[in-house]
């Protein structure tokens, strides 16, 4: 484990270690300097929370899953932090740690070199040690942060994602940043639908258990007009986000099942996962009936602009499909249908799905959910 007592001793530290692990420790440091947003008062908070938000969920998705152009996303993300900064002017000491934060993700944004990993790292401690109200507590606060960081140099020897680690693994959050966090917590409760998925982003962090990588990248690649366009229109675009993500996830795991059963069915293939389906043709004709419907929802998961009465064909079929294989009767299928929906009559007599209904009912559920953001 390397001793991390300076922005220096980190820079030495990270000259030697892959971009990947160069950009983690960028991202935990700054995550670990957020709660120091508390220090502001309500009204600069409601200003510079989401710049910071913003500007802090990218560096961790870059780490994980680059794109092409996270670059130009990240400086679009900066300029955000900027323009909500210079309206913030720390009157106090103790008010550096919420200015702080916001330096950490501006510099956490571009985390792909050393010097601003290294800058994180720094900034973070200064979040902590800023948090304390004595001159004891500061100094207990500015060794926890450095604790915390040296802790990183010995996981990312050997651990594949350090992520999945508690961001105070091995040193308890100064109380000042846990008073800061519990003033943050209080802003994002006043208003859940606002901003309680940030409070679950920020948990998953702390706690090592990240919220969904495919649903963070989806949220750190919105454009700036989104973004321009406040927390409440960002609260609605995360939301719909997350019902798309949850309904395309149930539909690859019920998909997987009937591949796999399929091909035990005829004696082939192993304990391995089968391969993904690129063309219908290529769907057993046993499987042709519920393919159909899943492939509908899939595609309009990924258009721009969701046709939502292709949607609501194949939630239909899907109906029909759960209801032949007895995980639903028509009275219990209609409880969960609007008008629009309401369906009765032949089902489709479908052998091979008949032990999969649960998953047909996943589907169909996540696809009401989803279809409730735009139909």
């Amino acid at each position: 484990m390397t001793e991390i007592n300076g922005i220096g001793s980190a820079e030495t530290w990270l000259k030697g270690q892959p971009v990947h692990v160069v950009r983690t420790f960028a991202a935990r440091s700054a995550l670990r300097g957020l709660p120091g947003l508390g220090e502001a008062d309500s009204a600069i908070l409601d200003q510079i929370a989401l710049p910071v938000l913003r500007a802090l969920i990218m560096p961790a998705v870059v780490s994980k899953m680059p794109a092409a152009n996270m670059t130009e996303l990240a400086d679009s993300a900066a300029r955000f932090v900027d323009s909500a900064r210079s309206k913030y002017a720390a009157p106090r000491a103790t008010d550096y740690s919420a200015a702080s934060a916001a330096r950490s993700a501006d510099s956490a944004h571009s985390a792909s070199s050393v010097p601003s990993a290294a800058r994180c790292a720094y900034l973070a401690t200064l979040s902590a040690g800023f948090s304390s109200i004595d001159p004891t507590g500061h100094v207990a606060a500015v060794s926890a942060a450095y604790s915390a960081h040296s802790a990183d140099t010995k996981e990312a020897e050997k651990s594949d994602d350090m992520f999945k680690l508690t961001l105070w693994r091995t040193v308890a959050m100064p109380n000042g940043l846990v008073r800061n966090l519990e003033t943050l917590r209080t802003f994002w409760k006043s208003t859940p639908e606002v901003w309680g998925f940030w409070e679950r982003w920020y948990d998953g962090y702390l706690n090592g258990c990240p919220i969904d990588w495919d649903v963070q990248r989806a949220i750190a690649t919105l454009p700036e007009q989104d973004w321009e366009k406040g927390p409440e229109w960002i609260a609605g675009k995360i939301a719909e986000i997350e019902a798309r993500i949850a309904l395309q996830k149930r539909i690859a795991e019920l998909e997987t099942a009937l591949l796999s059963e399929n091909a035990q069915s005829r004696g082939i293939g192993d304990n391995r996962p089968p391969e993904p389906i690129v063309d219908i043709s290529d769907i057993p004709a046993e499987l042709v009936i519920v393919w159909e419907p899943l492939q509908s929802l899939q595609q309009e998961t990924q258009a721009d602009v969701p046709d939502a009465g292709r949607v609501r064909r194949a939630i239909r079929t899907l109906v029909d499909i759960a209801v032949s294989c007895g995980a639903w009767t028509w009275e219990k299928a209609n409880m969960f249908l609007d008008a629009g929906l309401k369906a009765g009559g032949a089902a489709a007599s479908v052998a091979l799905v008949t032990g999969h209904g649960e998953k047909i009912l996943a589907v169909i559920k996540a696809a009401l959910d989803w279809l409730a953001f735009w139909a």
